[in-house]
């Protein structure tokens, strides 16, 4: 579900909207493809040619590519570019220009996985979404490749095997979210004081962490993420060292806020924060009622 968001959220998706509800990433919660859009699909499997295609599928079995992709001569056209390996892929790629291709899904089950170098072609791509359908979390190499997509947007690793370096050492200046759901946090040699993160992620808007169950700590870089906006860490149960310099991010409500005449309700949780305050055209609203509460952990709660 979740792939489905990603795409629609970059129009790679066409959709019903399946209820009234929307997500915070102002995705719908449930939605349904539309049929218009399948059908489209099943015709072009058999009129197009695959390179055609603006929705490509290649499935790479016993380490061995289809016949298609063996001597292509003209560029893939696809939009939309999933590639599935089983686990005795060896990461040897063939090489393919994939100009137009603006979200990019990767299918592993390798304990390793080099990407491919074609990567580089993609200078439309938005979205990079790496699974590791394998036993164990998977290392990945090559990932220098992703610095120089100019509008990549979003990297999602579910279980694959990373280190602070795999991200930092490699600029992407266009991220803006990053999510790692049942990822593995390996060590850290070098010394990543060296790295300027403001540099190496000067976009970055959101990180999200989910059932990584073996991150005890989290990496001292994320807090020089300068315009991380959210921070998402769930279902980390060994998670209990926050790097100190995590209190220097700065958040704030814009005065812009004042437009919004319909507004009846913002609800803000605001912990351990006692020089928090509301900007002014907020908290003198006629239409609205503030109501602070601390409890005995000098904890305050903002409902307007």
């Amino acid at each position: 579900m979740w792939i489905m968001w990603m795409l629609v959220s970059e129009k790679l998706l066409n959709v019903i909207p399946f209820g009234i509800h929307e997500h915070e990433d102002s995705f719908y919660n449930d939605f349904l493809v539309t049929r218009h859009s399948i059908l489209r699909d099943l015709a072009q499997s058999k009129s197009e040619e695959h390179h055609e295609r603006e929705r490509l599928n290649l499935e790479i079995r016993e380490d061995a590519f289809p016949d298609w992709c063996l001597d292509l001569k003209q560029p893939i056209s696809a939009r939309l570019l999933s590639i599935s390996a089983d686990w005795m892929f060896s990461s040897t790629w063939v090489e393919m220009e994939c100009p137009n291709v603006e979200a990019l899904v990767l299918n592993l089950s390798s304990s390793s996985y080099a990407l491919p170098n074609f990567i580089t072609t993609m200078k439309k791509l938005k979205v990079v979404i790496i699974i590791n359908d394998g036993h164990y979390p998977a290392k990945l190499t090559n990932l220098s490749c992703l610095s120089s997509l100019p509008n990549l947007k979003r990297i999602r690793f579910e279980k694959i095997s990373i280190n602070s370096l795999d991200i930092l050492l490699s600029p992407l200046c266009s991220l803006e979210k990053l999510s790692m759901f049942r990822c593995r946090f390996r060590e850290v040699s070098y010394n990543i004081e060296d790295i300027a993160i403001p540099e190496a992620l000067p976009s970055l808007q959101e990180i999200d962490i989910d059932h990584c169950y073996d991150l005890d700590e989290l990496p001292a870089w994320v807090s020089e993420v300068v315009l991380l906006k959210k921070l998402s860490i769930t279902n980390c149960g060994k998670l209990s060292v926050l790097p100190k310099a995590l209190g220097n991010l700065s958040y704030e409500l814009p005065e812009s806020i004042e437009r919004l005449g319909n507004l009846r309700l913002l609800d803000i949780l605001i912990r351990m924060c006692p020089g928090c305050e509301l900007p002014d055209p907020v908290s003198s609203s006629e239409s609205s009622e503030v109501d602070c509460d601390e409890d005995q952990n000098e904890e305050s709660e903002s409902v307007i």
